[in-house]
């Protein structure tokens, strides 16, 4: 009798996830929402907490009607802030492309110094080498040129000299 119980207790967690799945395809319609309920659900199942704890957001985020924004539950975007989770991810990678060139060209300087000479040869590429190489595909080959007309072309300007000795001061 026992082993009658085991069996029945052992198959649970196979049985519980298909019991929900076939209750979320009940309860939502086809199509995108399905989609991302069954990832979010996909997730709560997982192995890994992480992934966990974003599915139960997830879900309590559908269960509520998405009052808020949903990066803002994930702890993507802070409340009553503008920028997007795309927008900071851009702007780290930036942050970091600053730094290394600092640490290339500027290593022997204060920060106050690199900060000023990193401005210096942003304007002076803006100004002079810019015009020419706005319309071309390719990055020029040398550093920091490349990252300023990657800065340039996508529009991320060079961050004011008191942010950008934060940016360069800062341990990452």
């Amino acid at each position: 009798m026992a082993d009658k119980y085991r069996s029945a207790l052992d198959s649970l967690p196979v049985l519980l996830p298909a019991v929900l799945h076939a209750k979320i395809e009940e309860d939502t319609p086809p199509g995108p929402l399905r989609d991302f309920t069954m990832t979010a659900f996909r997730l709560v199942l997982s192995d890994y907490e992480h992934d966990r704890k974003v599915g139960h957001v997830i879900l309590r985020w559908l269960h509520a009607g998405g009052g808020e924004p949903l990066e803002t539950c994930l702890g993507l975007r802070r409340r009553g802030t503008g920028g997007s989770p795309p927008r900071a991810l851009a702007l780290h990678r930036r942050d970091r492309i600053l730094k290394q060139i600092c640490s290339k060209y500027w290593s022997g300087s204060t920060t106050d110094e690199a900060a000023r000479e990193m401005i210096a040869s942003y304007e002076r590429y803006q100004t002079r080498q810019w015009p020419r190489d706005c319309d071309a595909e390719r990055a020029p080959p040398d550093w920091p040129e490349h990252v300023w007309w990657h800065l340039l072309r996508d529009e991320f300007p060079l961050p004011a000299k008191k942010r950008l000795r934060q940016i360069l001061d800062r341990q990452d």
